[in-house]
């Protein structure tokens, strides 16, 4: 969303990336002047804005701030690239059907069922880490391998339901 340099000047500070040391907290709660605040990636209603993020994480090094500075604010502003693309896949591969969270393929094969939305993202997760190891394999990846105490290999989360109610596992 383009913004006018008015509509700039009234973000909160918790839109922006950095603000600078030195300025005064106005009445309003926002720091003045407003030349001290930097890089703004929100809206006024606190939501990330992807131009606006796309923008700041582009212009961190163009800033005149220290390059300490701008390293950290690059990091902060990677990491909430990353976490809005990690809530996208989980969007996209994670569903809620009755009354448990399914894990999919791209395919759309069920990979596994799990009570609980953190359990399918630790799968989801799982899955998206190993699928570089594996296509540089050239195999194909479903299920992750996961290490268990005692040198055992589990070849899926514990308490996943698989297809047909089994969970399986390899000694």
């Amino acid at each position: 969303m383009t913004m006018t340099a008015v509509e700039m000047a009234d973000l909160p500070d918790s839109a922006h990336a950095y603000i600078e040391p030195g300025g005064a907290k106005g009445v309003d709660g926002r720091t003045s002047p407003r030349a001290l605040r930097h890089l703004p990636y929100k809206t006024a209603a606190g939501d990330v804005d992807l131009e606006l993020l796309a923008k700041a994480l582009n212009a961190v090094k163009d800033t005149n701030l220290p390059r300490a500075t701008q390293a950290r604010v690059a990091v902060k502003l990677e990491s909430v690239a990353a976490r809005y693309a990690r809530s996208e896949r989980v969007e996209k591969y994670i569903t809620r059907e009755g009354g448990s969270w399914k894990v999919r393929a791209e395919s759309g094969r069920v990979l596994g069922t799990h009570d609980s939305k953190a359990g399918a993202t630790a799968q989801l997760a799982a899955v998206e880490a190993g699928k570089g190891d594996a296509k540089k394999a050239g195999a194909a990846v479903d299920w992750p391998v996961m290490p268990r105490p005692g040198g055992r290999r589990l070849s899926t989360w514990p308490g996943v339901r698989m297809p047909g109610g089994t969970s399986l596992y390899c000694t």
